[in-house]
């Protein structure tokens, strides 16, 4: 579908749903033009993650679906140390990377290695950035956040995360946090127009600046580190 049918269905033709064993293809496809080095292999790599999702009670992705096609996606969780546990399991995120260093992904010898190190980075978020100490417990995360390319600017980035808010305080979180890339200006309108804040930059591995970003899906204030 081109930019323009895109718009002349948006935003009623959009329909909010959670992710179904079949949507992982387009999923994928989506997540792979956020990528900083979109390549087939990488999209191996998003459907195993994917996959992670439907197996875990605590998370879920939301999709935003216009009929059979998936115009974009949050994916979440209301529960990141149980999450970080689940994918320690067999067939988890950390068997993936394994995987992708045996050679599965394709990635060049420089990736394999940035990437194996952003997922370690990754699994290692909710218990050790500072920044996250001053959140309100139980801490939700959203993972990923993207819209398709011909539906962009249309306000799906935002009903995304106003379902994942509401997803998350139906199971009792009290704040979320998220990785936004620093040179991403669409991220930072999108989290800072629903009242997340900068409570931390950091370097992520392969990724380069980013922001942790947060707000308490209640009444508390957040607490920014030095």
């Amino acid at each position: 579908m081109d930019r323009t049918q895109a718009q002349s269905g948006a935003p009623s033709a959009i329909c909010l749903r959670e992710m179904l064993p079949g949507d992982i293809p387009q999923l994928s496809e989506v997540h792979l033009t956020a990528a900083r080095e979109p390549t087939p292999a990488l999209r191996n790599y998003y459907a195993d993650k994917f996959s992670l999702y439907l197996r875990h009670p605590d998370s879920t992705v939301i999709v935003a679906a216009a009929g059979s096609q998936v115009a974009g996606f949050v994916a979440l969780t209301a529960n990141n140390a149980s999450f970080i546990k689940h994918c320690r399991r067999p067939r988890s995120l950390l068997q993936a990377a394994l995987r992708m260093l045996l050679g599965r992904y394709g990635f060049s010898p420089r990736r394999l290695r940035d990437h194996a190190a952003a997922v370690v980075q990754r699994l290692r978020a909710g218990h050790d950035d500072p920044a996250l100490q001053g959140l309100p417990l139980p801490a939700a995360w959203i993972d990923s956040l993207h819209v398709a390319p011909d539906w962009r600017r249309m306000g799906i980035a935002t009903r995304l995360l106003d379902a994942a808010e509401r997803w998350l305080g139906q199971r009792n979180a009290k704040a979320v946090a998220v990785y936004a890339e620093a040179d991403s200006v669409a991220a930072r309108e999108v989290y800072g127009a629903r009242g997340y804040q900068v409570l931390a930059e950091l370097s992520r591995v392969g990724v380069g600046k980013a922001w942790i970003m947060a707000k308490t899906l209640a009444d508390q204030p957040l607490e920014q580190t030095e």
